[in-house]
Parts: C-alpha cells; sequence; structure tokens
C-alpha cells in the first residue's frame, strides 16, 4: 500500500534544498500546501523608455489525500506583472496531467518559469512588431503629405480647366476684375478672359509706350550734347518687314522711325 503522507514529506524536504530562499510550507498538513516564488528573467518586458518591468508571482501546490497519483491543486498569488495568467495556468494543469504519478512541485515551478518567461518574450515581440508598424505607418504618411497628389497631364488639364472656369465666373460680377489674384490676373489675360493691358493696371510696356509715341524719341534726342552716341536709323531699315503684332500703331512707329532718320530732332 502507497504511503502518500511519507512521500509528500520526502518531496517537500526536497524542495526545501533545491529553492532554500524561495520556498516555504503554509500548511503542514497531511496532506500539505506550499508556495514556491518565481521570478522570470529581467529586461524581457520593458516600458517605453527601455526600463525593465518586474514581473513575479507565487506558486502555490495544495497536495491531495492520495498525491502523486492524483493531480493537486494549483494557483497563482500575488501576480505582478503577468497579465496572461489564464494562459499559464492552462499550461501548468497539462503539466500536472502529464506527471501524475510521480513528485511534481519540481516541474511544476520550472515549467511555471519557463512558461512565463516565453508568454513575456512573445508579447514584447508582439508590441515591437506593432510598434515597428506604427513607426513606419507615421513615416509613409509624413512623406504621403510631402509628396502630395502626383501629377499627371490628364489631372493638369482638369485642374487648368476648373482654374480658367473659376476665373471666369469672378469677372462675370461686378467689378470681377479688381476680385481677381495677380495670379488669376495672369491666368486670365492668357486664356484671352483679360485685355493685356489691363492685366498690367492699364500700364503698357516699354517696348509699346516707345513705338506708339513718337514724343519720347525727341524728349530723348533734345538732351543730347556733343559727344553723345546717335542713334544710327539705318540700322532700323527693315523693321516693317519684321512679323510685330502691335495691334493698329504701325502709324504711330513709322512717325518714330522717321524722326530717327531726319536726326532725330524737328
Amino acid at each position: 500500500m502507497t504511503d502518500y503522507a511519507e512521500e509528500q514529506a520526502n518531496e517537500l524536504e526536497a524542495l526545501l534544498s533545491i529553492f532554500p530562499d524561495e520556498f516555504r510550507i503554509v500548511d503542514d498538513g497531511p496532506p500539505a500546501r506550499f508556495q514556491i516564488d518565481v521570478q522570470p528573467e529581467e529586461d524581457i518586458i520593458t516600458d517605453a523608455d527601455g526600463i525593465p518591468q518586474p514581473v513575479s508571482f507565487v506558486l502555490e501546490i495544495q497536495y491531495t489525500d492520495t498525491y502523486p497519483e492524483t493531480v493537486p491543486e494549483i494557483s497563482i498569488l500575488d501576480n505582478v506583472g503577468l497579465d496572461e495568467e489564464d494562459e499559464l495556468m492552462t499550461e501548468l494543469r497539462g503539466v500536472a496531467e502529464d506527471s501524475v504519478g510521480m513528485a511534481m512541485g519540481f516541474a511544476l515551478a520550472a515549467s511555471a518559469k519557463e512558461i512565463a518567461e516565453r508568454i513575456l518574450t512573445e508579447r514584447a515581440e508582439r508590441h515591437h512588431a506593432a510598434e515597428t508598424a506604427r513607426v513606419a505607418a507615421e513615416e509613409e504618411a509624413e512623406q504621403a503629405r510631402h509628396a502630395g497628389t502626383r501629377v499627371t497631364a490628364e489631372s493638369f488639364q482638369q485642374w487648368k480647366s476648373d482654374f480658367i472656369a473659376e476665373i471666369a465666373a469672378i469677372l462675370k460680377q461686378k467689378g470681377g476684375e479688381e476680385l481677381l489674384t495677380p495670379a488669376q490676373t495672369a491666368a486670365a489675360a492668357v486664356a484671352g478672359l483679360l485685355d493685356p493691358v489691363k492685366a498690367k493696371g492699364g500700364r503698357l510696356t516699354g517696348r509699346q509706350m516707345f513705338m506708339r509715341d513718337r514724343n519720347l524719341a525727341i524728349s530723348d534726342a533734345a538732351h543730347m550734347e556733343e559727344g553723345d552716341v546717335t542713334v544710327d536709323a539705318d540700322l532700323f531699315e527693315g523693321m516693317e518687314d519684321l512679323d510685330i503684332e502691335d495691334d493698329d500703331d504701325s502709324e504711330g512707329e513709322d512717325s518714330v522711325l522717321a524722326h530717327l532718320r531726319k536726326g532725330g530732332v524737328d
């Protein structure tokens, strides 16, 4: 006949020698109840600053009257930092069931530490993967924000059409020309929606002023002094053949050239 009480006492003595600082008897029994402190390896779980977070718990085992022929009662107490306690308990019960018929106190304590470390490592890996994915997503979003929308010929033409339509709608309003921004004014002139002279605020270009007003040539010639460089009118021969689009001011152009040929002064 098996002496369960003796087998249990022998195991308690062995556990005390293996875990001199972690092992303690809570109830001598029989059947006895005892606890073993378990602390997984450090540095598995860290906070955002890389500081290790402590993880520890107490494995409590309550013998049955017929232990080790039956599975003892197993509990986890004083759990610190192990969120996956249910997972640990499920695996420990499996170890106990596989160990029926032999002393299992040491196997349960060693398995509790090993299983906890594996669970914590898997958690750390999940957190690391999630953080890596989060950083990658933020970087991708930042790059997309700076890159903007890729412009194609089709998208540009669509934007151009919309932009011109917007300008045309503004010009239909009373005083619409004054409502245009400088960019819209320039675009309106290019698109033929606004007179180029009006687009420049009513000011002629220097070339337009010279070709339209012969008095400009007179005013400059009147101030010429001895030693000043005169203009050789012959240099302008053939200008009438150039394809210069200056509205209907050919008469003004001819008067300026004629004046230069006469010496620049009436």
